[in-house]
């Protein structure tokens, strides 16, 4: 949303451009499971023929996104004239990051991360169907998350509101599970096994 809200207007004065939720993100349903990047390639493939949009098309991925950008060019190859990586995930950073992170900084780092989604996956249903959610937001309280302050106030509320959905919280998860293999997937010279 932060990207997209900043940067889309300003492309937009020159040529078409276009932004989706994936699914489970922001306005859009929850997508079958595995959410691996093929399954959300193919996905977008099915979206932009539906919306009769022309191709090709310079694709931008953000973070897992690069991932997804890359199989879509890799799987539809005459639609794709150019790819932009935005702060893309690499298939290597995990490797990397466990290189210089001691073992108990990321054991820690890890039990933090797992009780958090815990308490989020469980009071944020109640939240939201209560009305406390958009009642926090509006008072401006966001229970530790942040939204990218360079968003106007609205859009900020919208962004916290969003991100605490549990359709939300459920596809980052199922994406993470499918991020140590789709990185395995990515070969030297940015080639992609074809056995997803």
């Amino acid at each position: 949303m932060r990207t997209t809200s900043l940067v889309q207007p300003e492309v937009a004065k020159f040529t078409r451009v276009c932004s989706y939720d994936r699914a489970g993100y922001g306005w859009s349903e929850p997508g079958p499971e595995p959410r691996a990047s093929l399954q959300i390639a193919r996905e977008l493939n099915e979206l932009l023929d539906a919306a009769k949009e022309k191709g090709p098309y310079v694709l931008v991925g953000h973070s897992f996104g690069g991932y997804n950008v890359r199989v879509f060019s890799h799987e539809y190859p005459g639609d794709v004239i150019g790819v932009v990586l935005v702060d893309a995930s690499h298939p290597d950073e995990e490797n990397r990051i466990g290189a210089v992170l001691p073992a108990d900084v990321r054991e820690r780092e890890k039990r933090n991360e797992d009780r958090q989604e815990m308490w989020e996956r469980i009071s944020t249903p109640f939240l939201i169907h209560l009305g406390i959610q958009r009642i926090a937001l509006a008072a401006g309280w966001a229970y530790g998350w942040d939204a990218p302050r360079d968003l106007s106030k609205d859009l900020q509320e919208e962004y916290l509101y969003l991100e605490r959905q549990p359709k939300y919280i459920e596809a980052v998860e199922a994406e993470d599970k499918r991020l140590p293999r789709a990185a395995n997937r990515l070969v030297p010279l940015g080639v992609w096994v074809t056995d997803h």
